[in-house]
């Protein structure tokens, strides 16, 4: 029993599989907004119910749901092309996830506090966001809740992958 409860509470080490990533999906815009620097007044910082000690890259999945929420502080907070954020779905690109940590009125102006008082509310802070040229390709997923362990390879376009096997090089195409 004791084994299980560890491996309930604990995320799985991706670093431990080769080939292997941690995914997160995020509504719309915020998932975007993520990909931006936080130095150019992007979003550094994701709202969780969950909390969790992985440390490390998490490529970001846009999943299906818009939260207009994000549109309006987004566009408060001097932020462009909204209606781009709004669009972007699917695998999207890759930040580093640094901390997590309750929430208790930090982390401002993309941090809040828990909205019901019997509920926790963490910050995942990131760093280093890259985001993909083009998205690789649309496949209508959902998403999935959680975070959890995905190839590196989601995020490379299933041509390049192709031509990757084929051994075709960019300047042979």
């Amino acid at each position: 029993m004791r084994r299980v409860l560890h491996d309930v509470l604990h995320t799985p080490d991706p670093s431990a599989e080769t080939g292997l990533a941690m995914g997160l999906t995020v509504r719309r815009p915020w998932a975007s907004m993520l990909l931006v620097s936080s130095q150019i007044g992007g979003k550094n910082v994701e709202n969780r119910t969950d909390s969790t000690d992985y440390r490390g890259p998490v490529l970001i999945y846009g999943g299906t749901r818009i939260d207009q929420a994000g549109i309006e502080l987004g566009a408060q907070l001097g932020m462009r092309e909204m209606n781009f954020h709004c669009d972007q779905q699917g695998w999207l690109g890759a930040t580093v996830l640094v901390d997590v940590h309750r929430a208790q009125g930090c982390c401002a102006p993309w941090g809040t506090t828990p909205f019901n008082p019997g509920q926790p509310k963490y910050h995942w802070v990131f760093e280093a966001p890259a985001r993909l040229a083009a998205r690789p390709w649309h496949d209508n997923a959902k998403g999935f809740d959680g975070l959890r362990p995905v190839s590196w390879s989601a995020l490379v376009s299933r041509k390049a992958a192709r031509y990757a096997r084929q051994g075709v090089t960019g300047a042979s195409r």
